[in-house]
């Protein structure tokens, strides 16, 4: 469990750092290899290509890595929620606040 909330908690870097390390790439071989081609009138070189692709499959997959929030309404949200101590204390909780809120209005009106 604690891996669990230690990766919830730096998965928004990991994503930050996807989706800007492959921008960072993918624009890097773009520039490179319009300088190249300006310089030579060559062709793009082909060690290019593959740099690019990476570049653009680390955006592409930190898309669909899912943010903080996200990890903990789908994991933790659940445990807590069918925990014991909700499912006992919740009730009783409930109605002292709804006898509080009941007796405060009371005492406002009068």
């Amino acid at each position: 469990m604690r891996w669990a909330l230690y990766l919830i908690s730096v998965i928004d870097n990991v994503r930050a750092l996807l989706a800007m390390g492959g921008a960072l790439g993918f624009i890097t071989a773009l520039v490179i290899g319009i300088a190249i081609k300006v310089e030579t009138t060559d062709e793009i070189p082909k060690q290019l290509l593959p740099c690019a692709y990476v570049a653009l499959f680390c955006m592409f997959i930190s898309t669909f890595i899912p943010s903080s929030k996200s990890i903990a309404m789908i994991y933790i949200v659940p445990k807590v929620i069918e925990s014991e101590v909700v499912a006992e204390d919740l009730p009783e909780l409930y109605t002292l606040a709804k006898e509080a809120m009941e007796e405060y209005i009371k005492n406002e009106n009068n």
